[in-house]
């Protein structure tokens, strides 16, 4: 301590002998000046730490001019104590007025503790920092120092610095190094240039720094960022003239809390600061590549002007911010939007936005706002805009809804608002269109977003959108996913706010869709009912509360226009559902004679659910331009004479329940009343004063169980017309009804023809699953019986008795006359592929024929006049006949099939298949007498051919339709014994015989020859 005092002592002593030299002016001449200069330079070099240091100087002028003087410096270092508990720093550093954008002339105050200088192993000056000093060491190691200064002269007050120039120096705080710099410092009268020739310095090592605020320490820790700066800075008149600062780093990474949190990996940064033609101004150009992306900003800074109140009062940096964007990826977005800046939305673009690229520009006015002692209190936008370009990104819009994928638009933002239009891409196999997205209240607390989609597509990938979650549209609309079919073009908005865990009445929803050649399925529509739509043409419009549907479609083939409004949360409103449905049935005649309905008929159905689920519904037929034809019933109705049935229905206290308040069937000789309940349990329905035709009665229709019982008592019911009108021949499989039914009827007059009827039957049917179980009709007189068994082992048997075969055998052959005789017909029913198929015997006694037109023919050409008298008199008596039946699809056989009298005996066999009727058989003139002749032993197996009836007989055969047949008789036959016919080979076959068309009857008169 005490060299250090001594040495110091006398370098003082030794500057006041060279100025005690210099005030006496003794030595006049330069010579002497330099003798005297270099021994006072010696005798500081000496006694200082710059022992090698070169100190030099010009030649002298005396008389008040000025002369340089420079000193070299090399290889040493400055020691000084930071101390840690001081507060102002910076202000320290610029002086209490100075800091000032013009600079004004700085007067350091020089609180920076104590500080050494060394040499080598020479050391001057107090060096170490004890803990009593609440101070840290810092080293400032210089490589070569070079300082010139211009000196007034022996009589001048102060030497002026004219340049200073610094070269590798390191500046270690902590053993740590913060920076290595070059500079240059040139001085003049009116004139400061600095230029910084390089600076080196990591910013995340600043963090340590004691200058440093604790707010800036905690971003400056973040960027691991080697920095490479140059600049220049020029004042003239203590005014800023020029600043240019770049800086550049070839990587690292960096994040700038809490702003831009997202870590960022520049490449190839250069950063340029400089100032602007503007008081207070700088300008900033910024380029770097991060990743694929190329970012290219210019800014304005614009500051007070004293930075000394800046950083120690706090303030305000204004900046104005252009940025051009190159290809960034999306995923990076959160790069470019502050955290600060609309939290929300930001949250929600960078979470459902991904993948893709985005570019375009970025426009900002902003201010950093410092609080006291430098620390960044807060970030405020004043105005931000720009236009971006995302290509090829990932849209989610909500909740599990299907991600929009290689989506493109346009975007564009401003302070409040941010607005991506013109989306187009694809989602589960949807094309989506003209789609934009919309944030408001970007500058506010909280936001709302508006989504809207043009979807273009199949039904059914457009249905597995709306039927995601928190969207449930499709279970909204009641609509089903069995394979729904046709194009669909939807657009659909949504509405919400920018908050976690919404739930579906946070968003608000809203649609419209148009569904073409659609075929779906509506679910539960009509009291537990659905409704299956095709090829139809259909608009949705639905919202968090309605829902409506409207269009055309075919409603099991039958064209249909439908109006379907839902109200979903309104309990206010008057219903909760209703459903217009107008459907028209298209009644086309199959067959002319058997069709009770020809026409058009429109139905119209109107059915509305309340909010407690109470429903009503009314259904409205008109038959005005249908044709009726009930003949069975006595009743005809041509087009245009009116008639209607209408139904009025609601809802019981009972679930599931309908009552038929009001319900009529009007028209000419046309009426009924209709009535009672409909339900899930049991269903009664009554059907009063009704009237069809000349039929009249009363029914009852019971539910239970789904199993429908059905009873009541009719007048009359005309079987004879309805056999007329029914096709001979079952040419298409049943088709099970799936109907369970138990029916049971009085009928007051049973017509079987125009002279009889079965007074006072009962008839009794039963269906399980659409299959006929069992039949039973009997009259009270015992006349008529038919009985149906229940199946067994696939096998159904049947038996018709009555005791009047004639009227019965007319309604198969119309156009004959028969009377008497008893029928029997046994058999079994049993299905084949679907149809009926029935076999059995048929057994007739006692039949009288008193007109026969094809059988009257046949024996006109059998040469059998006498037979034909008394046909066509007191008629021909047939005491047995007998056949074996088969009644299959598409065609009736018949087979051994003969009947006999006494005058006359008949045998044929044949079928009819469809429209076509082919017979053989005999005519057996003298029944009696040939029977009797064809039974002598020997005799008459040799005479009738082993015949069993007779002799003498006449071949016949019938072919063609059979409405009208060829009729092929032989008579020359008729008294040729059998056996003779056959060794002469005489036959219908072989022979040529008589032919002739049967009268032009129309209907089934010649199935006689069957019967």
């Amino acid at each position: 301590m005490l060299q250090r005092y001594l040495k110091f002592s006398f370098f003082a002593f030794s500057l006041i002998i060279v100025t005690a030299i210099a005030g006496l002016k003794v030595v006049q001449s330069p010579w002497g000046q330099q003798k005297i200069l270099d021994a006072v330079i010696q005798i500081i070099a000496v006694n200082t730490p710059f022992k090698d240091s070169k100190i030099s100087y010009s030649q002298i002028t005396w008389g008040g001019f000025r002369h340089p003087l420079s000193l070299s410096l090399k290889n040493f270092e400055v020691k000084f104590c930071i101390p840690t508990s001081h507060t102002d720093n910076f202000k320290d550093f610029l002086g209490e007025n100075g800091g000032r954008f013009h600079w004004n002339s700085p007067s350091p105050s020089r609180k920076w503790g104590k500080f050494s200088i060394k040499k080598g192993q020479h050391e001057w000056g107090e060096s170490r920092c004890t803990e009593s000093n609440d101070a840290h060491e810092a080293t400032l190691s210089i490589e070569r120092l070079y300082l010139s200064w211009s000196w007034g002269g022996f009589l001048h007050k102060h030497f002026n610095p004219s340049k200073l120039i610094i070269e590798n120096s390191n500046f270690q705080y902590q053993k740590k190094t913060i920076a290595t710099a070059n500079l240059t410092i040139q001085l003049h009268t009116d004139e400061k240039n600095f230029i910084l020739h390089h600076l080196s310095l990591n910013p995340k090592n600043l963090a340590n720094f004691t200058l440093c605020p604790d707010n800036l320490k905690e971003a400056l820790a973040t960027i691991h960022l080697p920095l490479k700066i140059t600049g220049k800075l020029d004042l003239k008149k203590n005014q800023l003239s020029c600043f240019e600062l770049n800086m550049a780093s070839d990587g690292g990474d960096f994040t700038l809390l809490p702003y831009f949190p997202t870590i960022i990996s520049p490449k190839d940064l250069s950063l340029s600061l400089f100032k602007n033609t503007e008081p207070n101004t700088l300008n900033l150009a910024f380029k770097t590549t991060v990743g694929m992306s190329e970012l290219n900003t210019q800014a304005q800074l614009i500051f007070p002007e004293s930075l000394t109140d800046l950083w120690v009062e706090g303030g305000k940096i204004e900046i104005k911010l252009l940025g051009n964007v190159t290809e960034i990826p999306f995923d990076n977005l959160a790069t470019l939007w502050p955290v600060g800046l609309a939290p929300k939305p930001r949250h929600w673009v960078t979470t459902n936005l991904s993948h893709g690229a985005v570019k375009g520009t970025i426009k900002s006015d902003f201010v950093v706002a410092l609080a006291p002692k430098g620390q960044i209190s807060d970030v405020i936008i004043q105005d931000i805009s720009g236009d971006l370009y995302p290509v090829d990104v990932t849209v989610n819009y909500l909740g599990n809804l299907p991600p929009v994928r290689g989506t493109s638009g346009h975007c564009y933002y401003t302070k409040q608002q941010l607005i991506i239009e013109n989306i187009v891409g694809t989602v589960n196999g949807l094309h989506l269109s003209q789609g934009h997205i919309i944030i408001d209240d970007l500058h506010k607390n909280d936001q709302h977003i508006q989504i809207v989609t043009d979807l273009l597509g199949d039904v059914s990938q457009a249905f597995e959108i709306i039927s995601a979650k928190p969207l449930l549209l499709l279970q909204k609309l009641g609509l089903s996913l069995n394979q729904p079919q046709g194009l669909m073009a939807t657009r659909v908005l949504l509405k919400f706010p920018l908050e976690s865990g919404l739930t579906i009445d946070q968003v608000q929803v809203e649609a419209q869709s148009h569904l073409s050649n659609a075929k779906v399925i509506l679910e539960d529509v009509i009291a537990g009912q659905s409704i299956n739509l095709s090829k139809g043409g259909l608009e949705i419009a639905v919202d968090n509360d309605h829902l409506y549907l409207s269009g055309e479609a075919e409603l099991n083939a039958m064209p249909a226009t439908l109006e379907w409004t839902e109200n979903f949360n309104n309990v206010k409103a008057p219903f909760a559902r209703k459903l217009s449905l107008a459907v028209k049935k298209d009644f086309k005649a199959k067959n002319e004679d058997f069709s009770p309905i020809i026409g058009e008929v429109p139905i119209e159905l109107i059915y509305t659910k309340d909010q407690q689920n109470k429903i009503a519904l009314s259904l409205t037929t008109s038959l005005k331009s249908a044709r009726l034809s009930l003949p069975w019933f006595s009743y005809h109705k041509n087009e245009q004479e009116p008639a209607s049935l209408y139904l009025e229905a609601k809802s019981t206290d009972t679930a599931d329940e309908l009552m038929f308040s009001h319900g009529r069937l009007t028209g000419k000789d046309l009426n009924a009343e209709i009535f009672g309940t409909w339900g899930a349990a049991l269903s009664k329905l009554t059907l009063s004063k009704v009237r069809i035709g000349e039929m009249q009665g009363n029914f009852s229709a019971i539910r239970h169980n789904d199993r429908l019982k059905l009873e009541g008592s009719i007048n009359e019911f005309d079987v004879f017309t309805l056999f007329n009108e029914l096709p001979l021949v079952d040419d298409k499989p049943e088709t099970p009804s799936q109907l369970d039914a138990d029916i049971r009827l009085t009928i007051g007059n049973l017509i079987f023809s125009d002279s009889y009827a079965v007074k006072k039957a009962a008839f009794t049917l039963q269906l399980t699953n659409g299959n006929l179980q069992t039949i039973n009709i009997k009259d009270k007189a015992d006349e008529f019986n038919f009985t149906l068994t229940p199946e067994e082992n696939g096998i159904q048997h049947f038996n018709l008795e009555s005791t009047n075969a004639a009227e019965l055998l007319e309604l198969l052959t119309p156009g004959n006359d028969l009377s008497g005789g008893k029928i029997n017909f046994v058999g079994q029913r049993r299905k084949v592929e679907g149809y009926s198929h029935l076999k059995g015997e048929i057994d007739i006694k006692g039949l009288t024929v008193h007109e026969a037109p094809t059988l009257a023919k046949i024996l006109s050409l059998s040469s059998l006049e006498g037979i034909m008298r008394t046909l066509s008199g007191d008629g021909l008596k047939f005491d047995h006949g007998h056949a074996h039946l088969s009644w299959k699809k598409g065609e009736i056989l018949l087979d051994n099939a003969y009947v006999i009298g006494t005058a006359l005996g008949l045998t044929f066999t044949g079928m009819i298949v469809g429209e076509s009727i082919h017979f053989t058989g005999e005519v057996i003139p003298f029944y009696a007498l040939n029977n009797i002749l064809s039974r002598i032993p020997l005799m008459g197996q040799i005479l009738s051919g082993n015949s069993e009836h007779a002799i003498f007989s006449t071949p016949f055969a019938l072919s063609g339709n059979r409405s009208n047949p060829n009729i092929h008789v032989q008579p020359l036959t008729t008294l040729a014994p059998g056996g003779m016919r056959r060794m002469l080979e005489i036959g219908v076959e072989k022979g040529q015989p008589h032919q002739s068309q049967a009268p032009g009857n129309e209907g089934r008169e010649n199935f006689i020859i069957a019967s």
